[in-house]
């Protein structure tokens, strides 16, 4: 999708001025620039805020982000909040300022809102792609005080973690709707980590972060700039010294004498020696159907043969491409070795998208293979769409039959790609398999996705794992079921525990048909009131996430949705039957009651407009364009008159923000 910019100062002219306000109006209906979003329909305008005030906490690997936003001079009684959460994160506030106070926003149990339907194709495309699959979205109908909008957003994640290194992402980029600036931005990022750090590198490098380092532990960095194009997200990647086995716990109580919350960080050494590494039955399954034509299948294949060309000398796999026909390259699992993972990339490069989609024979396919008991058993899936060839194209019959084939306990990865595929289904399929679901947009890294996955799972240390917890008296842990533990990657558990203990805690499993052990000992507290406040809530989104699992296998269940509301209202988390409905108070100016914001009195009668930046993130570059201080264009609304004074005024005002947009960007090139 073209990005729509603004066109630079031109020959004065009134044929240029008059050019100049064409374009300003063709192109006003998408002045998205970053950050959450707000979508006024009237006019169909998509605006970004002028100020960004970012904070961020990250204490083992989990992120919780505050984030306030400002958009001056909106001209509308209502609109809708957008912002885009990491795929794995979980709003916990909303809030809305009135008045110099923060007004929190009430969790009701209603489903959350969609994307607003714009009237233009391109708006909504641009909004699809921007917000991904884990928007969160809130109506906004008051008027708003004097033109102007404040919102605070809370959420938090739990971070991916690789050989070290862990990587934090904040959506500070505009995407693809504009290249107008951001008036102010300010960022602090607090970090803990459980052992040494080794390294913190923060992105882009456009924005200047000054580093402190308190201790090998800890970490704080801030940076703060203006008047500047958020062409690029704010990123983090920290790595930390890795020293063999490792254990983390963190536990906390909401009340002293209730049941405790513990996090628990479970890793292998990084150093793996060869002999250590458990073989392989690896099988990857890639959809070649007509709607998987053009970049997707390309994306697909080319992963498909890295994977295959990277399997460990000891490993032994097939490939299978489907349509409405299924054609496994081998047909039973052959040894990588060199001249056979060739052979399959060669097929691998050689497929076209066509045809149907027959899942149920392409997985009965794959799990017709002789497996190895004493190997890790893999199969990778990835798909763009919906059953609709072969024997069996009913999704629930299909999940029934597969999991009753899997005998070996193979562990099954789906990869949903794009808009149409059945999340419900491959969800269910994934977790019924011992394995996970994973949903990729048709715009994102495909093959990059698909490799970083590859790479995490293709040094296998540990299977058939088991935590012990000794005298530890635990309840509600979360995973509920253990994944196989690869080279470089953790074991992450959320749990309760009552009392207090002095104990060893265990992790168990198989290596090559062998049986291993490992103990740490560890500290449950008898009370550990706020010692660490974000952990009960990391344990409330796991135990949700779990029965949301349970619904999607075994179909909704009134007791299991009534305990997904109940937990959301007591930790404050939007669910698939959860939302954040805004405040609803009537807002207050300065002289009384606010009157609507209209054309003729945008920022309230006779009140001169504030600085609509938060504390900390101001500016004092103002916008001397006469359009009420939007920041050359952030959030600035056209005004709309009838008659010829109206059209000189807006030739007079487009010229105007021109000279303005042109100061401003010699400025930021200085």
């Amino acid at each position: 999708m073209r990005r729509l910019a603004i066109l630079p100062a031109c020959v004065l002219s009134l044929a240029c001025v008059l050019s100049l306000a064409c374009v300003l109006s063709l192109a006003w209906s998408t002045q998205a620039r970053a950050d959450g979003l707000f979508y006024d329909p009237v006019g169909d305008r998509v605006v970004g805020p002028s100020a960004t005030t970012v904070e961020v906490s990250i204490d083992a690997q989990v992120a919780t982000t505050t984030v306030i936003l400002s958009y001056p001079s909106l001209n509308a009684s209502g609109g809708v909040f957008m912002f885009p959460l990491p795929e794995n994160a979980s709003a916990f506030s909303f809030a809305v300022k009135r008045n110099g106070q923060w007004e929190e926003a009430t969790l009701v149990n209603e489903a959350p809102e969609s994307l607003p339907s714009t009237e233009t194709a391109e708006t909504k495309a641009a909004l699809d792609a921007y917000m991904g699959f884990n928007p969160f979205v809130v109506s906004i109908q008051d008027p708003f005080v004097e033109g102007k909008l404040h919102v605070r957003l809370e959420y938090m994640e739990i971070l991916p973690y690789l050989f070290g290194g862990v990587d934090y992402v904040y959506p500070l980029s505009s995407g693809e709707f504009t290249d107008y600036f951001l008036d102010a931005l300010s960022v602090t990022v607090s970090l803990k980590t459980g052992r040494p750090l080794s390294e913190t590198v923060f992105g882009p490098d456009s924005i200047a972060f000054k580093v402190s380092q308190k201790s090998d532990h800890l970490l704080t960095a801030t940076a703060t700039k203006k008047s500047f194009a958020p062409e690029a997200n704010l990123t983090l990647r920290y790595s930390e010294k890795q020293e063999g086995l490792y254990a983390y716990l963190l536990t906390d109580h909401r009340e002293c004498g209730e049941d405790g919350f513990f996090l628990l960080i479970l890793e292998p050494m990084e150093d793996v020696p060869k002999d250590a590494i458990i073989p392989k039955d690896f099988e990857f399954v890639v959809d070649r159907s007509g709607s998987m034509k053009g970049e997707k299948i390309e994306q697909a294949r080319e992963a498909a043969a890295h994977a295959v060309m990277r399997l460990n000398a000891v490993d032994r796999f097939d490939v299978i491409s489907f349509d409405d026909v299924v054609e496994p390259f081998y047909g039973q699992l052959e040894a990588a070795i060199t001249s056979n993972k060739n052979d399959a990339a060669g097929f691998l490069f050689d497929l076209e998208a066509r045809g149907a989609t027959d899942v149920y024979g392409a997985l009965s396919t794959a799990l017709n293979a002789d497996f190895n008991s004493d190997f890790a058993r893999v199969i990778m899936f990835v798909t763009d769409g919906v059953p609709t060839a072969g024997d069996v194209t009913n999704p629930d019959l299909i999940r029934l039959k597969i999991a009753a084939k899997n005998k070996s306990q193979v562990r099954l990865y789906c990869f949903g790609v794009g808009a149409d595929v059945n999340q419900k289904f491959l969800t269910a399929l994934a977790a019924e398999n011992q394995g996970e679901a994973f949903f990729l947009e048709e715009t994102d890294d495909i093959k990059g996705q698909l490799n970083l996955f590859f790479d995490k799972i293709n040094r296998p240390v540990l299977t058939d794992i088991g935590i012990g917890y000794g005298d530890a008296v635990v309840s509600d842990v979360y995973p509920e079921r253990l994944t196989d533990l690869y080279a470089g990657t953790q074991l992450f558990v959320v749990g309760r525990y009552k009392g207090k203990a002095d104990t060893t805690v265990t992790l168990s499993g198989s290596s090559v048909g062998s049986p291993q052990q490992s103990g740490f000992p560890l500290q449950f507290p008898e009370c550990a009131l706020a010692a660490n406040p974000f952990v009960p809530r990391v344990w409330a989104k796991a135990k949700i996430d779990a029965l949301l699992e349970e619904i999607a296998v075994n179909g909704e269940d009134a007791d299991l949705v009534e305990e997904v509301k109940q937990l959301a209202h007591e930790y404050g988390i939007q669910t698939p039957y959860t939302s954040y409905s805004a405040p609803g108070a009537s807002p207050q100016c300065s002289n009384g009651p606010c009157p609507p914001a209209t054309e003729e009195t945008p920022y309230g009668e006779g009140e001169e407009q504030e600085d609509p930046a938060p504390q900390g993130a101001g500016s004092d570059d103002s916008d001397d364009s006469g359009w009420g201080g939007g920041g050359g264009g952030s959030g600035g609304v056209m005004p709309e008159s009838e008659g010829p004074g109206a059209a000189v005024a807006l030739l007079l005002a487009g010229l105007a923000w021109v000279l303005a947009r042109s100061r401003r960007h010699r400025e930021a090139s200085r």
